[in-house]
């Protein structure tokens, strides 16, 4: 895919990483995250049977380094974006799938804000905040601070975000724990707020983590092992897809440590999903 930044060099100290080199200070090398909404993946995800399979694993340190995991979305082949929550904990990096545990470009957010759902729309970083509705602005390239906004009325609060190209214009897809995908402008004003209901027509509530897959949309659904993939045109779950060994596997302290995390790597054509202050990471094919 096109790429839309490139690395600069203001640092001669630098590590080298399969894909691209990271520097002590420099950029991101991104790929149009408008490409999650073309026609270009090689599955079509719209046809699908709520079967997975599991890939590779990477571990990473919860102990010394948790994080409480709330957005999570590749910005090139092997580099991730990552929100972290809860107060006075809450961030937002890049990591590296060779060096999982090395949080680069960490921004820590203040003590007072809850640190939710995250996206790369036009080359800013924004971050959701829960309770206090707030989307803070970053740059792409090095995570430094930009400016806050403030979330629409109509969202009660921040939880998941996400972006799709649609009829040839950009939409903001943010969730606030109900059953609603708010879809807003480029500006985070909401233009339309969609329910999303199951096959039985009962309200898909706690609707978390996005991600937009080629005409699809992935959501966690809070406190569950469960990710369902929505069809928003017709405002109901096409498939459901439950990762019980995977959170048997974490190994929880709390119940609020759930499966939450979904970024799609358009590359291998792969997601890797991850939960709050998990060890791991899982490499998955959704079918």
């Amino acid at each position: 895919m096109k790429k839309t930044t490139a690395l600069t060099f203001f640092s001669i100290i630098a590590f080298s990483l399969t894909a691209f080199v990271f520097l002590i200070k420099g950029s991101i090398d991104t790929y149009d995250q408008s490409n999650l909404s073309k026609s270009e993946c090689p599955q079509n995800y719209t046809d699908l049977n709520g079967t997975h399979k599991l890939l590779a694993r990477i571990n990473r340190d919860n102990t010394k380094n948790p994080q409480y995991t709330q957005g999570l979305l590749f910005v090139n082949q092997t580099t991730l974006l990552e929100s972290s929550g809860q107060y006075g904990k809450s961030s937002i990096h890049y990591l590296n799938l060779d060096d999982i545990n090395n949080l680069i470009f960490n921004y820590q957010l203040p003590s007072n804000q809850f640190g939710e759902g995250c996206d790369i729309i036009n080359n800013k970083v924004y971050q959701l905040t829960w309770l206090e509705r707030k989307i803070n602005v970053f740059n792409a390239d090095d995570l430094s601070f930009i400016n806050e906004m403030k979330l629409d009325d109509k969202v009660a609060a921040g939880w998941g975000l996400t972006h799709r190209i649609f009829n040839g214009e950009l939409q903001v897809l943010i969730t606030d724990g109900s059953n609603q995908v708010h879809i807003a402008d480029e500006n985070f004003n909401v233009q339309q707020s969609i329910s999303i209901f199951d096959d039985k027509k009962k309200p898909v509530n706690n609707l978390n983590e996005l991600e937009y897959v080629n005409g699809t949309l992935f959501a966690n659904i809070y406190l569950t092992t469960k990710i369902v993939a929505i069809d928003l045109e017709n405002k109901k779950v096409i498939a459901t897809y439950d990762f019980q060994e995977l959170v048997k596997d974490a190994n929880r302290k709390k119940r609020d440590e759930c499966l939450n995390g979904i970024a799609y790597n358009q590359y291998t054509d792969s997601f890797w999903i991850t939960g709050k202050n998990w060890g791991f990471i899982q490499e998955v094919k959704l079918l």
